[in-house]
């Protein structure tokens, strides 16, 4: 279709099947930890020993 800004194409079935497939590949991606924002939280080393550092001051290994 020719409107004023230049040369468009309509929206069409195909279009709304194509953003819904996006839509839905990027829920599931999310869900299943998949994203790169995911990806960063696993690489960032985890959560470690919640009493490693109490149990080093004791030990006196410090």
């Amino acid at each position: 279709v020719e409107t004023r800004n230049g040369r468009q194409q309509k929206k069409r079935a195909v279009w709304g099947q194509r953003q819904d497939a996006i839509a839905t590949m990027n829920q599931l991606a999310a869900r299943f930890g998949m994203t790169p924002v995911d990806e960063a939280r696993m690489s960032a080393g985890g959560q470690g020993d919640l009493f490693g550092e109490i149990l080093r001051t004791l030990d006196g290994t410090d």
